[in-house]
């Protein structure tokens, strides 16, 4: 499951992109740890900014990526190993994605 933004990839700052990937810790029971904050700083803003995507993985199973889509819009996903059994909490992070960008 993805969620379109349209916003372009060069407005997109560091602090939104921590603040996403603290939706989908949230919306997936991880708790987000200095390591991550590290990776999301350095490599992953970096080379959103650079090469137009991020994709980390934050625990076994799941992965968390930004993707540049033309260029008006970015493209925000999650994939999880048990992708069946996490509908719920993709839906739950898409949802909180889109009321973020409300704001």
């Amino acid at each position: 499951m993805s969620t379109i933004i349209n916003i372009p990839i060069r407005e997109l700052t560091l602090e939104n992109i921590i603040d996403l990937f603290k939706i989908f810790c949230d919306s997936f029971e991880l708790e987000m740890t200095a390591r991550d904050v590290r990776f999301l700083k350095n490599r992953g803003f970096k080379g959103l900014k650079k090469e137009g995507v991020l994709e980390y993985r934050a625990s076994l199973g799941t992965k968390f990526f930004i993707q540049q889509r033309g260029t008006d819009s970015i493209q925000v996903w999650v994939n999880t190993a048990e992708y069946n059994s996490a509908l719920e909490q993709k839906k739950k992070y898409s949802e909180a994605i889109i009321d973020y960008f409300r704001k």
